[in-house]
């Protein structure tokens, strides 16, 4: 979406026909503004200036072929005439790349943006004039390029463009007040993709007092609907589903029919969730409605049949009813979860996607129909990876739908696959919350058994579990022990431990906050032996279909230092006792640089990284990028976040990194993983081992010499794992909850 337009026209003279279209554009007369500055005569000196601006007009309107058709006139135009007014210039490459993206072109989109960000720069070289005015240029394409972004799900460099702009619209004060609001709002909405609540709630209400100030009725709408979605208290349970309602039946009467629809469906979410089934059904209906005005339906149709269930809870329809409705729209869901998903309502659609096969996933096991619960669950959170990460996992890894909207009945054989991958004797745990219980499926070769633990009752006693668990890595690192872990949780390691005692467990996959848990230090805790926990910490069951297909070969050892410990001793001393049992196949490379640990990773040896990692906590309760402490080119320490130092391909299989929080992650939108380690998985390493929290490295040299002893030697890596973790188990718990649970192993499959 293009922003307000600007005109900052100088010393320059802008004609009569022009200034009345310019007029026209800023009072959202979006026709006229075309017809009036389409009459502009080819030989008039406004004559390129009224093209670009004709685009943008085009893009008000929604035709982005036109809208790039003139952009791209008026760019050359300017090429060979001047333009005399430079901001404009960078204002219509954007444009132009606004109109490619609007038309699917992304990729594209995101090359011409970045032409866009470059001219501004050059421009500001030579017309200091203007350094003002091209200031804000750059920052409305650095919104552009933004929203661009979240079409990759590129959360992060998304968040980076949306904070660049807001801090240039800052400096402007009131030249940029509308700007500002709408970077604002875009920072929020990815904050709450992100998981991050609070760094939402803060940058929409910031938006909202912009927005109030100048009296802008949509923008409004838009931020208190995502506030609503957030959960927030700053709108009262009495004003959520009319301030929906209103917002909706508004853009139905301006013909935004679109927006009106998935308004309506936000609004009977809402409604399903409030229990108010009278509104929620009207909802339903108002959005339904609307489906035959749509020019496209990707996810009307499953978020609709999603909401139907859950009002059909409430109105205590039979379970084969409700069923019947979920995976009708599961099968929606499986069908159409490949088409592009407008950045927009992202969250509406992901948080319902997940909803729905959670749901789905529920019904099933309250009529215990296991195998197909737990195929249900794995399948929503593999669309949703699929959707939010990876878009080829879907093709790789769901190569078929299991559901049949004409039929009741899922399909397990995708299950089936799975279990193929598990030999006898061993056992894969899927841990996930159905509310209202927390549920553990064991997976065998040949059968799928469950059993469940209550949830505590009430959302608040609910939202107290949830903050406890996910604090339990900090409450391990000033030595809690297992007062750390809440009492449901020992339960339920106590019920795995008891349930999987004639088992090894060698695949573990929790859901969600739950990867927050040291789930193998739980299970030695309760008396399983480290021999029958040869496992690595996965994110999808399903993926498991594809670990035949993965081969691993590293053709040496790289070990890399920088720094030293508060005791003393060189990180680099630690790669070396890890390195010295591979022999002439091993180097060691101290002063580590970002260039060093990322030339290493492109390549296919092992690689053990020993440097300092730093995770910092915001006041808001939000989580920094890992950043790892390297040497730069002069010898000096230089903070580098994780993900700008890992290459596009990590070719790497083993990835060791001996470095603080490296292994701090939290779970986002869609089960998936966002921080250091996992970030280093998705790139393509097979496995990489972490520490959850600050580590004790006087622990760590110990433990790399025993397990570097047994990676020589050719042992498998999970194996040699479990094997160190073993023999530094000295049988006190200190021990055990301060070091050993400190590790972990990540797998890709």
């Amino acid at each position: 979406m293009s922003l307000p337009v600007r005109q900052y026209m100088g010393d320059f003279e802008p004609t009569d026909n022009y200034a009345q279209g310019m007029i026209a554009l800023g009072e959202g007369r979006f026709v006229d503004c075309i017809s009036i500055l389409e009459a502009e005569p080819a030989q008039s000196s406004c004559y390129g200036l009224a093209l670009g601006n004709c685009s943008l007009a085009y893009l008000r309107v929604g035709n982005a072929p036109e809208a790039q058709e003139r952009a791209r006139q008026a760019l050359e135009h300017i090429e060979r005439n001047g333009c005399p007014h430079p901001p404009s210039h960078v204002q219509f490459l954007r444009n132009f790349g606004e109109a490619v993206c609007q038309q699917g072109r992304w990729s594209e989109a995101v090359d011409i943006l970045h032409r866009a960000l470059a001219l501004s720069v050059s421009l500001a070289e030579d017309n200091c004039d203007f350094d003002d005015d091209l200031e804000i240029q750059r920052a409305d394409t650095l919104n552009s390029l933004g929203n661009v972004l979240l079409n990759f799900r590129a959360w992060q460099p998304a968040v980076e463009c949306f904070e660049d702009a807001r801090e240039i619209y800052r400096r402007h004060g009131a030249d940029s007040t509308w700007p500002l609001a709408y970077a604002l709002t875009n920072l929020g909405l990815v904050w709450n993709v992100l998981g991050e609540p609070y760094l939402a709630e803060a940058a929409l209400m910031e938006a909202r007092g912009i927005i109030d100030s100048i009296g802008d009725v949509g923008q409004r709408s838009r931020i208190d609907i995502a506030l609503i979605q957030l959960g927030s208290t700053q709108i009262t349970p009495d004003q959520r589903l009319p301030t929906i309602r209103r917002a909706a039946e508004a853009a139905a009467e301006t013909g935004d029919t679109p927006l009106a629809f998935l308004r309506f469906c936000i609004g009977a979410e809402i409604a399903e969730k409030d229990g108010a089934v009278e509104e929620g059904f009207r909802m339903l209906g108002n959005a339904r409605s609307l489906i035959p005005s749509l020019e496209w339906d990707d996810y009307g149709g499953p978020r609709l049949l999603n909401v139907e269930a859950g009002l059909m809870e409430q109105s205590a329809e039979s379970a084969d009813e409700i069923i019947r409705v979920l995976v009708a729209g599961a099968a929606m869901w499986f069908d159409r979860i490949a088409q592009p998903l407008p950045p927009e309502d992202f969250n509406t659609v992901s948080s319902s996607l997940h909803n729905h096969f959670r749901r789905l996933a529920r019904h099933l096991l309250n009529q215990r129909r296991i195998e197909e619960a737990l195929l249900a669950f794995e399948t929503g959170r593999a669309l949703g990876y699929g959707v939010e990460v990876d878009s080829e996992f879907i093709q790789r890894v769901l190569k078929r739908n299991p559901f049949d909207a004409d039929s009741p009945s899922v399909d397990i054989s995708l299950v089936r696959d799975a279990q193929a991958t598990i030999v006898e004797g061993e056992v894969v745990i899927v841990i996930c919350a159905l509310p209202p219980e927390l549920v553990v499926f064991i997976v065998g070769q040949d059968e799928v058994t469950h059993f469940a633990v209550p949830l505590p009752e009430g959302n608040e006693a609910i939202d107290e579990l949830t903050q406890e668990i996910k604090q339990i890595p900090q409450r391990l690192e000033t030595q809690e022990g297992a007062d750390a872990i809440p009492a449901i949780i020992h339960e339920l390691g106590r019920r795995i431990a008891e349930r999987a005692s004639e088992f090894t467990i060698c695949g573990l996959y929790p859901y969600s906050f739950f990867h927050m848990v040291p789930w193998r230090a739980l299970l030695r805790a309760n008396g399983m032996d480290w021999s029958r926990m040869p496992f690595a910490v996965g994110f999808s069951l399903l993926l498991r279909n594809q670990e035949a297909a993965l081969s691993v070969h590293e053709s040496g050892v790289v070990g890399l230092g920088y720094g030293a410990s508060r005791s003393g001793r060189d990180f680099t001393d630690e790669a070396r006792v890890f390195a010295q049992h591979f022999g002439a196949s091993a180097t060691v490379q101290s002063e580590c640089t970002a260039k060093m640990l990322r030339d290493s990773l492109a390549s296919d040896s092992l690689v053990f990284l020993s440097v300092h990692g730093v995770v910092d906590e915001s006041e808001e309760g939000g989580m920094s990028p890992l950043m790892f402490l390297l040497s730069d080119r002069a010898g000096d320490t230089v903070r580098i976040p994780a993900e700008e130092v890992v290459p596009e391909s990590v070719l790497s299989p083993y990835v060791i990194l001996s470095a603080c929080y490296s292994g701090a992650y939290r779970m986002a939108w869609g089960d998936y993983p966002v921080g250091g380690a996992p970030f280093i998985v998705r790139r393509g390493a097979r496995f990489c081992l972490c520490t959850r929290f600050a580590v004790n490295s006087e622990f760590t040299v110990r433990f790399f010499d025993d397990m570097g002893a047994s990676l020589a030697a050719g042992t498998d890596i999970i194996i040699a794992f479990v094997k160190s973790l073993a023999n530094l188990d000295n049988g006190d718990d200190r021990n055990l909850w301060g070091n050993l649970a400190c590790l972990e192993l990540l797998r890709r499959v």
